[in-house]
Order: C-alpha cells, then sequence, then structure tokens
C-alpha cells in the first residue's frame, strides 16, 4: 500500500507514498513521468481509480477515476499503466470480479497528467474491449492485449494516437478502430514494443512479430517455467520478469 524510491546509485530506500495518504486498498502497477521533476502515476487494486504523487517529496493525489455509471464496480486489478504526452493511459484487467462473479475489469482509459478543475475526475475511455491488460506505446501507436472470455483467444492491437481524443458534436468521445497485428489461443498478458518488433505474454511464452507488418510470423521465446508477468525489450534483448513456482 505504499511507495518507496531510491536513486539509481542505491543508497536504500524512502518512503514516498505511505498508506495514510489514499485509501487505495493496494497500490499495484506504477508509471514514471518523463518528467524528472514530475510525477509517478498509480492504480488502485480493488477500485477504479488512478493516483498521482509528485516526486520530490511525495504529495498524493486521487487524479482519475472510471465513471461508476459506464463500468459500475470497476477494479484496475493488475491491468497496466503509463504515460504518453500530456496524458495517464491505464487499463482494468479483464480477469476482475467483484463479489457476484461480474466482469468489472474492462477497457482502456485515459486522463490528463494536469487536469485543471477538482480532482479526481472522470477517465475517458480510449478503447472499449473487454478484454484488456497489457499496454505498450511508441512514437505513433499505443499497442495493447486483448482476451476473449468465451473463446479463450487473444489479439494483439493497436491505435494510431492520432485516432485518441476526437470528440463529436456533443463532446463525446469518438473511439478510433484497431489495428490487428496478431491473435491466436490463449490468454494475453503483458505485451512491449521496440523500433520493429512487438512482444506479447502467453502463459509461460513470450512471442513477438514485426510491429508493422500485421500477421506476419510469429516468434515465440519459451523456455520461462512460470508465468511471464511484465515484458521489456530494448531493441537487442528482451527482459522478462515472471511469477508463481518453477
Amino acid at each position: 500500500r505504499a511507495i518507496d524510491q531510491t536513486d539509481v546509485d542505491g543508497g536504500g530506500f524512502v518512503p514516498l507514498v505511505g498508506p495514510a495518504q489514499t485509501d487505495f486498498g493496494y497500490i499495484t502497477m506504477l508509471a514514471a513521468d518523463p518528467d524528472p521533476d514530475g510525477y509517478v502515476f498509480f492504480t488502485d487494486y480493488e477500485g477504479s481509480r488512478i493516483g498521482r504523487a509528485t516526486i520530490e517529496g511525495g504529495q498524493a493525489v486521487v487524479l482519475a477515476q472510471v465513471p461508476e455509471s459506464v463500468v459500475p464496480g470497476a477494479r484496475a486489478r493488475w491491468g497496466r499503466i503509463l504515460v504518453h504526452g500530456d496524458h495517464v493511459y491505464w487499463s482494468m484487467d479483464f480477469q476482475a470480479q467483484d463479489d457476484m462473479g461480474n466482469q468489472v475489469g474492462k477497457n482502456i482509459w485515459r486522463a490528463p497528467r494536469e487536469p485543471e478543475g477538482q480532482l479526481p475526475v472522470d477517465a475517458e475511455l480510449v478503447v472499449a474491449t473487454d478484454g484488456a491488460f497489457g499496454i505498450a506505446a511508441d512514437d505513433d501507436h499505443l499497442y495493447f492485449t486483448s482476451t476473449n472470455l468465451v473463446t479463450g483467444g487473444h489479439t494483439i492491437e493497436r491505435l494510431a494516437w492520432s485516432e485518441i481524443g476526437k470528440k463529436d458534436a456533443n463532446g463525446d468521445p469518438v473511439l478510433g478502430a484497431p489495428e490487428v497485428l496478431a491473435q491466436g489461443s490463449g490468454w494475453a498478458g503483458d505485451v512491449a514494443v521496440d523500433d520493429t518488433r512487438v512482444y506479447w505474454a502467453i502463459d509461460n511464452e513470450v512471442r513477438h512479430q514485426k510491429k508493422d507488418l500485421p500477421n506476419s510470423t510469429v516468434t515465440t521465446i519459451s523456455g520461462m517455467t512460470s508465468y511471464v508477468w511484465g515484458i521489456v525489450s530494448d531493441g537487442r534483448d528482451v527482459y522478462v520478469s515472471t511469477v508463481g513456482d518453477g
């Protein structure tokens, strides 16, 4: 329920955000602001809100929330979060359920990094999908994984930044049409992207293909004995974290 901070040379962790500064059930996923004097953003495992804390001083606020009228009882769970431009984006973990077994993790949302007016603000819908989980970004697109809970299959998709933020005459969001890059069986987890390829997790494997060539040859990296939790690529090597036994 807390966030600690240290410099890259070590020297020990110091508290940045303590349990008393938010009423979040658990702080789960983090995203760093590109501005070193800016913010760190975080999700609430048990709720629909995201928080923001200043990197210097750790002043924490609830930044935005998914409107209750759109997804009643929404919970972020382990859905991912990132910062791009003037907005922070996050997914609601498709595996999240309420006490009655209803799915309460849906869609991909965004909010301004520094909204005007009173906080928290209502989140803006970016992608409507019941199967959201992993999200990643390059200069041109937002990438995401989407799992179909009925068929057990998945898609890897992307949406151009230029298609996000459009409004109709009433000021309501006009959702862009994502491009499907790959599809297959199994539930999709995290996703990452580098200059040439897109990577995604399926159970204890990482799959990847050329990001600008939809439905191209998929290469599988196997050998992990546990569930692949996180993926990062620097264009040369791929780094993964795993969870579970093994």
